[in-house]
Order: C-alpha cells, then structure tokens, then sequence
C-alpha cells in the first residue's frame, strides 16, 4: 500500500511547491530601466613624435641590453598588411605620418629613411640625440 501511495505524495508535494508563479496583474504601470553608465570613449596616449621630427631606428632591447633587431621592417599601412623595405638599426630617419592603433595599443609611425619610406611600430623609433 505504501508503494502506491508514495508517487502520488511526492507528486502533491511537487504540485504544492513548484507550481508556476502568478504572472504580475497587467494594471502593473512599467518602469522605466535606469539609465546605463556611458562606457568612457577609449584615450588615445600623445603621439609620441611630430610630423617633420629627425629620429634614429633602433632595434634594441632594453630588457635584454642587447641589438635583437638589426633591421626593422617597414610596412605599406600601420595595419602592416605588405612589407615594403627594410631600415637598418641605427639609421636616420624622419617622421612623415602618426596613426594610433586602438586595437594593437600603440602608435605607428610613417618614416623615410634613405630609400626605404613605410610603416613601423613606434617602439623601432627613438629621438635622435642633439
């Protein structure tokens, strides 16, 4: 007897306790959602150099004291998609354009350095000393 009775208790308990809630009365005056907080727009860090600037490219490292790139590629876009020269550690240059990539997080810089004129990260870039 107990093996039958015991389904349908556990189904009025279940019944009793899970049922679907009430929906809320539809005279229920909606409310406004609180107004978000404006993500802030992303800041963009100085540019690094100005446009007409003498710099040097360098190729070293400061973490390993060591030249680890002795010839810096140069890109046709700061989105680098077409090596187009290559300039040699320590070459002069000049600083011909400036443009932030928000996604890479840094500055590329637009440099003209003998032949070669391209695109390179600004971390191949260093004021030349006067």
């Amino acid at each position: 007897m107990l093996r039958r009775a015991l389904p349908l208790v556990i189904l009025a308990v279940i019944a009793a306790c899970g049922g679907p809630s009430t929906p809320a009365p539809a005279t229920t005056p909606a409310t406004a959602p609180a107004p978000q907080p404006s993500t802030p727009a992303q800041v963009q860090p100085p540019a690094p150099f100005s446009i007409g600037d003498s710099v040097r490219m360098t190729g070293f490292d400061p973490v390993t004291g060591r030249v680890e790139v002795a010839e810096i590629n140069a890109w046709t876009t700061a989105q680098r998609t077409e090596l187009k020269c290559r300039v040699k550690h320590g070459a002069a240059a000049t600083i011909s354009g400036l443009e932030y990539v928000a996604a890479d997080e840094r500055w590329y810089v637009s440099i003209s350095s003998g032949s070669c004129a391209g695109w390179v990260p600004e971390s191949f870039v260093e004021a030349r000393s006067r």
